[in-house]
């Protein structure tokens, strides 16, 4: 196994440990006392902030580029790029909903769109980690040695903060 498989690999692990736990939060919303699921929710977006926004930036500029390069079309990466914006768009949805929940919680009707947040952030997520992993083979056969090595290092590198 490549360098650039085994990392690549490793981080869609960690990263799914957290992306597995949004689906959990939305069923515990009413079921479970708000002040949990405010701390579950404030753990999570620590991490999509932190650390999950920061590795996109990272596969944006060293994965993306060089895909760009291989397939000769933008528009090979254009669907990524536009499951990014979302997925941003939707932790920052995530970020103003919590926020103006404060100890109270959530009204039924603003538990629904909570619920509704979590689950799409993790449905794209997951679709998207799975897309990812079909890129990696396409730059191992197309990249030397050198050149995949420096994109793991790069993936390692964004992944110093703990996953």
């Amino acid at each position: 196994m490549s360098t650039l498989t085994r990392v690549s690999e490793e981080h869609r692990e960690r990263l799914a440990h957290h992306v597995d736990r949004l689906p959990q939060l939305a069923d515990e919303i009413g079921r479970s006392p708000w002040t949990e699921v405010a701390a579950g929710i404030a753990d999570e977006r620590s991490f999509l902030t932190s650390t999950l926004v920061p590795h996109m930036q990272m596969v944006e500029e060293a994965v993306h580029s060089e895909l760009d390069r291989l397939l000769s079309c933008r528009l090979g990466m254009e669907p990524l790029d536009r499951e990014h914006k979302e997925i941003r768009r939707l932790i920052d949805r995530l970020g103003v909903m919590a926020d103006q929940f404060g100890t109270q919680g959530p009204s039924p009707a603003e538990a629904i769109e909570l619920n509704r947040v979590l689950v799409k952030l993790y449905s794209i997520l997951r679709i998207h980690l799975w897309e990812e992993a079909l890129y990696v083979p396409i730059l191992e056969h197309n990249l030397s040695a050198a050149e995949a090595e420096s994109i793991a290092l790069a993936m390692t590198h964004a992944a110093r903060v703990e996953l």
